[in-house]
């Protein structure tokens, strides 16, 4: 028998092991779920041995899962659906209307076994720097009174509403200002450098910006041609792609704006 719990801090040596290659630290992720009170991380046990995590991200009519891991050894058990469900029920509980998630190759089977369609792909570009003298007149720090603005464009591109999470990560964060208005905006720290422009010449700089500052990896929906032309054209080298998945009401957003996912865990 299997039992599913909410994670707890005392619960981060447990999923060390449970690390997949390749991917940014788990445990950094599951100490800001647990410190987040819109993240919902739970563990997996078997016989008191952590053998899985997953966690649900709530965006009020939307929900994201995400980290969805079961130890190598208990694969093929039935504890990967079991945790889905889990998180499944848990967002249709708190009237999610809509559940999204990146689906890794081994994870993708799983899921469309519970009704998840792909709705877009994420090409993945290895980490690179570009050298330029470019001065970028038009990008600046954020401040304050660029929440308002940041948070529009966001659900405008997005379709959710997501102000809980891109606050943890302003601090850092970029905005492209025409002059006139803010039509984009970079978050550096948010895990891959989230970037998210209402046009293609705001996006291309804040991109460009993005990898004049240190050598990067970018993630972008297949649907922003203007992002990717710009990285093959670069030298930008695509290794990977990933769907995105959607269970229930499809939303309307606009892949094509968004030139720098954040991450797996959120897209």
């Amino acid at each position: 028998m299997v039992k599913i719990r909410k994670f707890k801090l005392s619960d981060i040596e447990s999923i060390k092991p449970l690390q997949p290659e390749g991917w940014s630290d788990i445990t950094f992720f599951f100490r800001f779920y647990h410190s987040h009170e819109f993240c919902y991380p739970v563990v997996a046990l078997k016989d008191g041995k952590t053998v899985g995590v997953a966690n649900a991200t709530l965006n009020e009519k939307t929900g994201w899962l995400a980290h969805i891991i079961v130890a190598d050894e208990f694969r093929n058990m039935g504890i990967g659906y079991q945790l889905t469900q889990y998180l499944i029920d848990f967002l249709s509980k708190h009237d999610c209307c809509t559940l999204l998630l990146i689906a890794t190759k081994m994870g993708e089977g799983l899921y469309r076994k519970f009704g998840f369609e792909t709705v877009s792909e994420y090409l993945f570009f290895r980490e690179k720097m570009l050298k330029t003298v470019a001065e970028y007149e038009n990008i600046r720090p954020y401040k304050k009174s660029d929440l308002p603005a940041i948070l529009s464009i966001d659900q405008h591109i997005s379709a959710e509403k997501r102000s809980h999470m891109l606050s943890c990560f302003l601090s850092n964060s970029w905005v492209y200002d025409s002059g006139s208005a803010i039509e984009g905006f970079f978050l550096p720290d948010f895990e891959e450098g989230m970037i998210i422009a209402e046009n293609d010449k705001a996006g291309l700089e804040l991109l460009a910006f993005k990898h004049s500052l240190k050598k990067a990896k970018t993630v972008l929906p297949v649907e922003n041609k203007t992002g990717t032309e710009f990285l093959f054209a670069h030298g930008f080298e695509n290794y990977s792609m990933s769907p995105r998945m959607v269970l229930g009401k499809n939303i309307n957003w606009k892949p094509q704006n968004i030139f720098s996912r954040a991450g797996g865990f959120y897209g």
